[in-house]
């Protein structure tokens, strides 16, 4: 049995590599004279070296330890009823104790099921390891994609497929795609630099703060707040209009597309971009912002204000902006 598994492995192996090989000698051919350049990247090392995962783990083993302690709760049960049983047996009816073995039963039917739904196939355990890292993964991609591009990699392939038996180092491009996903967790300016930010005009959430038209007088105030704190750079103007109007948004009572409004700020050349609402209730108004990396998509910060009246939308902007501050890593 071992020698067979052992065997297949090999033999899939070599057909990912002979299948590989003849897709990229079709590449090729299908390029004609121009330059093929191929790199490849290990995704387990990426894994492993990316501090973005930490956490991760931190919340699926917090999720692991509480099924693990309601498996041993419901167990707990059953070994606690079966033992009544076999301590009360000479004292109960049959009828009795047919009543207690059908309960018993029916807990260890109860039992198998919350082990399979959670450890089974397709079961909670499972399910949150997918909810969990397909944003990773999507990051990683993101990361792959950028350097490709940047340094004109016609393809990269993956050593932990298997698809890779032997290649130079120089080709191996999985410490730049490291390097480039932990920039997260670094300072995001040095001494003296600013971040170059895009502010899209604040979403009016509901009838009332359409009626109102606090939308434009919140950006101005979030823009003007921004810009004093000396770190943030405002992409406005050309740039700013063209990327709009490339990615054809247009000015609606609806809200922009988080994706399509990474796509407009990375074509204005912004680092970050920020996202409004305001909401508005007879008795208060509330404004919410929230920022993100526009390379990453990842959310830096995110902040919230409330004011009673009109009069206080500026004191309210200041406090969201200090939440921000707070929250993005200077």
């Amino acid at each position: 049995m071992d020698g067979s598994i052992d065997t297949a492995r090999q033999w899939g192996t070599l057909m990912k590599t002979l299948v590989t090989a003849s897709a990229i000698v079709a590449l090729a051919s299908a390029l004609g004279g121009e330059e093929v350049k191929i790199g490849y990247i290990d995704s387990g090392r990426i894994f492993t070296e990316y501090r973005g995962t930490a956490d991760i783990e931190t919340q699926l083993n917090e999720e692991l330890r509480s099924w693990q302690g309601e498996e041993r709760t419901r167990l707990g049960e059953i070994e606690q009823l079966e033992a009544q049983l076999e301590s009360q047996r000479l004292m109960l009816s049959d009828e009795s104790q047919r009543t207690k073995q059908t309960e018993i039963d029916r807990k260890r039917r109860e039992y198998q099921e919350y082990v399979q739904g959670v450890w089974g196939p397709g079961g909670l355990l499972e399910q949150r390891n997918i909810e969990l890292t397909q944003p990773i993964i999507e990051r990683i991609n993101v990361a792959i994609e950028k350097i490709a591009s940047a340094e004109h990699y016609t393809m990269v392939l993956d050593i932990a497929d298997g698809f890779v038996v032997y290649a130079v180092p120089g080709l191996d491009v999985t410490d730049k795609v490291i390097e480039e996903l932990n920039r997260e967790f670094e300072p995001l300016l040095a001494a003296g630099e600013k971040l170059k930010l895009a502010v899209f005009d604040v979403h009016e959430a509901d009838k009332m703060a359409r009626e109102l038209g606090y939308g434009e007088q919140i950006t101005q105030f979030l823009e003007a707040a921004l810009v004093a704190t000396n770190l943030f750079e405002l992409v406005r103007g050309d740039d700013f209009q063209r990327a709009m109007t490339e990615n054809m948004v247009v000015r609606t009572d609806e809200q922009i597309e988080l994706s399509v409004a990474l796509d407009v700020g990375r074509d204005a050349r912004a680092e970050v971009i920020l996202l409004s609402e305001v909401s508005v209730t007879p008795s208060e108004i509330e404004i919410e912002s929230v920022l993100y990396d526009v390379m990453t998509g990842r959310e830096l910060a995110q902040g919230r204000g409330t004011a009673a009246n009109e009069e206080e939308l500026e004191s309210a902007v200041s406090v969201l902006t200090g939440s921000i501050l707070e929250k993005v890593r200077l």
